[in-house]
């Protein structure tokens, strides 16, 4: 119906906003389909304003629990990126290296480490 319809075109423009699908018809084949194309959750009307609340304030958490993952690890591989990916270490001289493996890794140089 015109509730998934809505449903495709916000997903497609707002991939990251939760949809809460409220419908007058429970059949457990629109409510698949409202999942598969990106649904946070299915109601069936009437709708319980206590129930409603409930999956409003879950599809907020989700949400704010996404977007935390997505700048954790968004942090995590900038300061891998920042150290040299997989060599460690934050010692002035660990520094200096880092400098030189950034300075030398857009080139097809050979490199050795020493020490």
């Amino acid at each position: 119906g015109d509730g998934i319809m809505l449903l495709s075109w916000m997903h497609e423009r707002y991939p990251s906003v939760p949809v809460i699908i409220m419908t007058g018809y429970g059949e457990i084949q629109t409510a698949v389909s409202a999942i598969k194309l990106g649904a946070f959750d299915f109601l069936e009307k009437p709708i319980n304003p206590s129930v409603l609340a409930e999956k409003i304030e879950a599809a907020f958490k989700d949400r704010k629990e996404t977007e935390n993952i997505l700048r954790k690890h968004s942090q995590e591989k900038k300061k891998k990126e920042k150290r040299g990916g997989t060599v460690e270490g934050c010692s002035p001289l660990s520094s200096r290296m880092y400098s030189f493996i950034n300075t030398v890794a857009p080139t097809s140089m050979a490199v050795m480490i020493i020490g």
